[in-house]
């Protein structure tokens, strides 16, 4: 029957928090137990059973007594003790497979699973037992009528007797809670370990580890002691159970194909198909009524050893190279294999009943599962670190290339390729400030304007790389014998400017004569092997202080340019090689500059 899940955690925490008083405290009922195999007689004409006259055998537990030899039906007899309880219970972890209880007077009291009048019965799951015992059974015995067909006969696990509040809060509540709490973490952790995956396009991994996490989690909910106060189907939580422990060896398979995909084990294919198909064809066959699923549980157990093993094996063989996620991979695994093993002997009464110790080898695979992904997260961000700090570095050397790039740009826009002097734009947009400067401080200034004598023949007879030499040698005699504030620019062809701001006449005389000089000495050998002579024809133009503001610098350095190139031309036209100097004045009259007077300067 299906209860509401909000009334059921309600009333779990009413009756863990609030626990009714009692008398006494459970008690366990090892030492009171015998057995007998097959029905006892019945009285006659009532047909109630006469346990007292079978012949009983004592025995330590009420688990499996021994070899059946064929039976599957036992009797097994409880010597109740004494006690002071006021709701007596008794509660029984599992029986195998179905009973009937009866006290002493033959009256039946408790009932699981349908026998018929034969005694024999169908499985109808392994679900715990609440058992009431009336208060004048106290003291006297007990009698249980157990049918099995299966390999194991009577009851198992824990079996106490005390108050019904009290067997409840321990065995079930508390029991199923720890079980909740291990089979939410060892979900949960799958979620997280499928949403990692996916996040990091590990999709492979991801649906393997998840779909395993999901496979051990619900498997662990179906045998939970809570599951049937969920839903009292014992019979279908018993299902899911088989059937998901049945593909646990695939699941691991896909594991393992998953973290070894790159060298992927054979045997793991094989134990895939392997578990896939036993869990196919036991649901098949339980659906036809060849077998009931319960029966498939003991030669699946021999399987999972093997098949467990295979990969185990494989999986250590694949640690080459050793790393962390391979290691947790396979002790994960080896984890699951361990908690299995254990489950399996406590059900098999190899070693006593071990309740939830099997759920911490599940618990065990969970977290090196989140392991496996927190390794690969931890990994892959310090990739990212890595590259982002590659990227950094790259940028930064990009960005320092594009800084020198514009640089160079820069400098290409502002100067002449051949000499590194300003080019004709960069002087006139300088030049125009400068110019600007003198008129606003009415601060005298000066401009040359020269051209190389004779420069095209120097051309046509040595070639125009002895050309080039010339005109980059003259611009080196020019930089070094001007100042550090004098514009100094090629002004086209083989014609070079300098703009000197704040010099007089004579101070523009002496630099003219030194560059006269410096030119002069020019050591430039043509095709011939001999040292050229070279030489320089100049307009010079100094403008004294004005003693009116200039409104258009642009229109004053085109007319100190028009001068100086009228004063050079009048020294070519005279026989070059020579100095042209023109003192110009500025005239409040007529708002332009005007020549005073004019001399020329031989060699």
């Amino acid at each position: 029957m299906l209860r509401p899940l909000p009334l059921l955690f309600l009333f779990l925490l009413f009756e863990w928090i609030v626990p009714a008083a009692h008398a006494e405290e459970p008690t366990a009922l090892d030492g009171r137990w015998s057995y007998h195999w097959d029905d006892p007689p019945r009285a006659a004409g009532s047909g109630v059973w006469q346990p007292d006259d079978a012949n009983w055998q004592a025995i330590p537990s009420p688990g499996d007594p021994g070899d059946h030899q064929g039976h599957e039906i036992l009797w097994l007899k409880l010597e109740l003790p004494q006690g002071e309880w006021r709701d007596p219970h008794l509660f029984v972890s599992s029986i195998d497979i179905n009973a009937q209880v009866f006290d002493g007077s033959g009256r039946l009291l408790y009932q699981y699973g349908d026998i018929d009048a034969s005694g024999r019965g169908r499985f109808a799951g392994w679900p715990w037992h609440l058992i009431r015992v009336p208060h004048e059974s106290l003291g006297q015995p007990l009698y249980f009528r157990v049918f099995s067909d299966y390999e194991d006969i009577g009851l198992a696990g824990t079996i106490m007797l005390g108050e019904r509040a009290d067997l409840l809060q321990q065995w079930v509540y508390g029991r199923g809670f720890m079980g909740i709490v291990f089979t939410a973490f060892v979900f949960v952790v799958g979620l997280i370990c499928l949403c990692l995956g996916l996040a990091k396009r590990d999709r492979l991994m991801a649906w393997a580890t998840a779909l395993l996490s999901f496979d051990l989690a619900l498997m662990m909910f179906a045998e939970n002691e809570l599951s049937q106060l969920v839903a009292f189907t014992p019979l279908l939580w018993r299902q899911i159970a088989a059937y998901t422990y049945f593909v646990v060896p695939g699941l691991v398979a896909c594991v393992m194909l998953a973290a070894f995909r790159r060298s992927p084990p054979r045997s793991a294919y094989a134990v895939l198909s392997v578990s896939l198909a036993y869990a196919i064809g036991v649901m098949l066959l339980s659906a036809t009524g060849q077998l009931s699923f319960v029966n498939a549980y003991p030669p699946f157990d021999v399987l999972l050893i093997v098949l467990m093993t295979v990969l185990l094996i494989e999986g250590v063989l694949r640690l080459r190279p050793v790393t962390p996620e391979g290691c947790l991979t396979v002790g994960g695994l080896f984890a699951i294999f361990v908690a299995l093993l254990v489950d399996m002997a406590s059900a098999h009464g190899f070693i006593p009943w071990t309740g939830r110790t099997a759920q911490w080898g599940l618990s065990i695979f969970a977290v090196s599962a989140l392991g496996v992904y927190t390794i690969r997260v931890w990994r892959q961000r310090q990739e990212l670190l890595h590259l982002q700090h590659s990227l950094e570095q790259k940028v930064a050397e990009r960005t320092r290339e594009l800084e020198a790039s514009r640089e160079r740009l820069l400098q290409f826009a502002h100067e002449d390729h051949l000499t590194g002097l300003l080019n004709r734009r960069a002087f006139m947009s300088q030049a125009m400030q400068t110019v600007a400067q003198a008129m606003r401080h009415r601060e005298p200034i000066a401009l040359v304007l020269f051209d190389v004598d004779h420069f095209k023949a120097i051309n046509d007879q040595h070639g125009h790389a002895v050309g080039d030499e010339v005109l980059r040698a003259i611009a080196d005699a020019v930089r070094s014998n001007s100042r550090v504030s004098d514009l100094v620019c090629r002004y086209g062809g083989e014609e070079f400017v300098v703009l000197m701001p704040r010099t007089t006449a004579e101070a523009a005389l002496a630099l003219v004569e030194r560059l006269r000089t410096a030119i002069a000495a020019i050591a430039v050998e043509g095709r011939d092997a001999r040292r050229l002579s070279i030489s320089v024809s100049i307009g010079l133009i100094v403008l004294g202080e004005p003693t009116s503001p200039m409104q258009d610098p642009e229109r004053m350095l085109d007319q100190l340019l028009s001068q100086a190139d009228a004063a050079m031309y009048q020294i070519k036209n005279s026989g070059r090689n020579g100095v042209n100097l023109t003192h110009g004045l500025w005239s409040a009259d007529t708002g332009a500059w005007e020549a005073s007077r004019k001399s020329g300067l031989q060699p």
